[in-house]
């Protein structure tokens, strides 16, 4: 028999004992029994769903710093395979300085055989890399890094990178560097003195404004940079900066001026 100290049960006005949970549910539904057999009649409700919509930006940029191209070869990949599933030591062989350079290049068609053939080469930059240049310089936007994550990509012309276009003719620089931030040793780069490349951005634009889009890209030009050696704090280097020379908005297969920042 259920007391009035019941959790389960409360004290009515008129002195007998109900079910709170009965009572609970018809104080908190504002309708009627008559309006809510009407509701359950006429079927559930459609709420109108909005759809978001994405602008598309194509930005001309060129580089106020020269390129050093920086990819994983590989070899490298290979002797990390062998020894991860073996449990021995790769042999250690003598390094090549210009196969260690063309290895760490994005080529789109041919790889050429030699540094001669470099200036008749096409190179290509991973589209990610700039997206996440952008991503690194949300704060100084007034925006938060997860949320421009979500709110714009960046699309590669020639598949997944971005092509890039020599101005001048590029060559192998021999840099020294720190393994591990301890280990002193030398990388062999394939560097481009200028060039120049054009990037397809991709934002929603209830989530971030075309303007917005652009305050970024200028952040990330001259305080990230790409490539190899770049300008970021992490790297405190002095090479992947670059500058927004236009910007174009896509609409229906043409293109509209944008003013883009100084």
């Amino acid at each position: 028999m259920p007391t009035k100290s019941s959790v389960r049960y409360r004290l009515a006005k008129n002195g007998k004992v109900q079910d709170a949970r009965s009572t609970d549910a018809r104080e908190t539904n504002p309708l009627s029994g008559r309006a809510r057999v009407q509701r359950a009649k006429a079927g559930p409700r459609h709420e109108s769903t909005r759809v978001a919509a994405m602008n598309t930006l194509r930005v001309d940029i060129e580089g106020t710093a020269p390129l050093k191209l920086n990819k994983r070869s590989e070899e490298s990949i290979q002797a990390q395979l062998y020894e991860q599933t073996t449990g021995q030591k790769a042999e250690r062989k003598p390094r090549e300085v210009v196969t260690e350079a063309l290895s760490g290049c994005h080529f789109i068609g041919d790889r050429p055989r030699d540094e001669a053939g470099l200036s008749k080469s096409h190179f290509g930059i991973p589209a990610i890399a700039f997206r996440l240049a952008m991503v690194q310089v949300a704060n100084m936007a007034g925006g938060h890094k997860t949320a421009a994550r979500l709110a714009f990509f960046v699309d590669g012309d020639a598949g997944r990178y971005v092509r890039v276009h020599a101005l001048a003719k590029p060559s192998i620089s021999i840099d020294p560097v720190r393994l591990n931030g301890k280990t002193a040793s030398l990388a062999f780069r394939v560097t481009i003195p200028t060039w120049k490349a054009s990037l397809t951005i991709r934002h929603f634009t209830s989530a971030i404004s075309e303007a917005k889009v652009l305050e970024l890209l200028h952040f990330a030009a001259g305080s990230v940079g790409v490539g190899s050696h770049r300008i970021t704090a992490s790297s405190c280097g002095e090479c992947g900066s670059f500058r927004v020379v236009r910007a174009l908005r896509i609409v229906g297969g043409k293109e509209q001026s944008v003013e883009a920042p100084a």
